[in-house]
């Protein structure tokens, strides 16, 4: 889905190319790009796409497609599994470098691994570009920068899945297994920590996260809020960028997540689901069989099903002086796939051609809180209201109200 939007979003005078382990599939990948492009010069540039062969379990090729590539995208999940070779060559080579991940675990180990080699070649290493993490982190960003433009200091910003609706990837499910299948308790729970992703040498002071009920009801939203599967690792990603931006957001600055829902008792389906999906993945036998029952790899939604699908995310901000605002990421697409591919498409090409706009810095552009030029970074530390401008002229619904 992601080669689909890079094709159809790149400008004229941009370069790109497909890159994996088989030349016949990328073949077959390249026909069905250009069977689905309308007749145009883009079209008949598609039919010469450059292809690249390469392989994780090679580093010499992954080298090469660094080496050639001024930003490299990858979705080649599970990302602990098979990812970190990759980002390896980019941050040798000082290649910028965006991804899908939604595996916390990962970026963890990104950060321990490669933030200071990064950051001296100067590679702006981007994970989480997709619905994992970045509507989340410009939601936060854009509350935060919008108090800032008044002198205020955001205290707290309390994201709401509101809608949510499309299709389910058997690889989200089977990464979610390994993580569970490979770590102890103790381990999972460290995964779950709220400052897990601050930089490694970050010992000053973290606010409390607090916790969130796990059913209550949203005033503001007038709804009701429950458990949300991705909110332990958006809030990280999100309180990553809160540090990597010298806490500029503010100092006390809180983050949380959860699902809305229009009753209490479909709060409570909700809250009885998630519960009994984890518990059904904590245990080897029942594991094994969600895992039998939902291949590697397999999405059983077909493309005009997954285009009707949509999401709305909700954010409640609250500045230090009690100032409320509620900003809104609405996109009219499914999010896990062609939403993510709209985002990871735009975050690759912003690095590209907005290289510029995002070293000038310019608050008006990029934000009041800057950018940074290399390290393992977030959506909003890597391209800031660069981004949020990008993803408009693509058709998401970004406001502040």
């Amino acid at each position: 889905m992601q080669k689909t939007n890079l094709t159809r979003r790149k400008p004229q005078d941009l370069k790109i190319a497909i890159a994996g382990r088989n030349k016949a599939k990328l073949e077959a990948v390249r026909d069905a790009l250009i069977a689905k492009l309308p007749e145009s010069p883009l079209k008949s540039k598609t039919q010469n796409l450059p292809i690249l062969i390469a392989d994780s379990s090679d580093q010499e090729s992954l080298d090469v497609v660094a080496r050639s590539s001024k930003v490299v995208l990858s979705t080649v999940g599970p990302f602990l599994q098979y990812g970190k070779p990759l980002v390896d060559s980019c941050v040798r080579y000082g290649t910028d470098y965006v991804d899908s991940t939604g595996e916390t675990t990962f970026i963890k180990d990104l950060i321990d691994s490669y933030e200071d080699a990064a950051i001296e070649n100067k590679a702006r290493i981007v994970p989480s570009c997709g619905f994992d993490s970045l509507p989340s982190d410009i939601g936060a960003l854009l509350v935060a920068n919008y108090f800032a433009d008044l002198g205020k200091e955001t205290a707290s910003v309390r994201a709401v899945a509101i809608e949510v609706s499309g299709g389910v990837s058997g690889g989200t499910i089977h990464t979610a297994a390994g993580v569970i299948e490979g770590s102890s308790l103790s381990k999972l729970a460290k995964f779950s920590e709220p400052y897990l992703l601050l930089s490694k040498d970050d010992s000053s002071t973290r606010p409390d996260p607090g916790t969130l009920p796990v059913l209550q009801y949203n005033k503001d939203l007038q709804l009701y809020e429950t458990v949300w599967v991705m909110a332990t690792g958006n809030s990280a990603y999100v309180r990553r960028s809160w540090g990597l931006l010298n806490r500029g957001y503010g100092k006390k600055f809180k983050y949380s997540e959860s699902l809305g829902a229009s009753n209490i008792f479909a709060g409570l389906g909700v809250l009885i689901g998630v519960t009994g999906l984890f518990l059904a993945l904590m245990f080897p036998p029942t594991r094994w069989l969600i895992k039998k029952l939902v291949p590697q790899g397999t999405n059983t939604t077909s493309e005009v099903e997954l285009r009707k699908g949509k999401v709305l995310l909700k954010f409640v901000g609250l500045a230090e002086d009690g100032t409320k605002i509620i900003a809104s990421y609405k996109m009219n697409v499914d999010p896990g796939y062609v939403g993510t591919g709209l985002m990871l498409a735009e975050s690759a090409i912003g690095l590209v051609l907005d290289d510029k706009v995002l070293k000038a810095g310019r608050p008006e552009n990029v934000g009041k809180f800057g950018v940074k030029d290399g390290g393992i970074l977030t959506a909003a530390s890597a391209l800031g209201l660069v981004i949020v401008k990008r993803l408009k002229n693509a058709g998401v619904e970004i406001d502040i109200q």
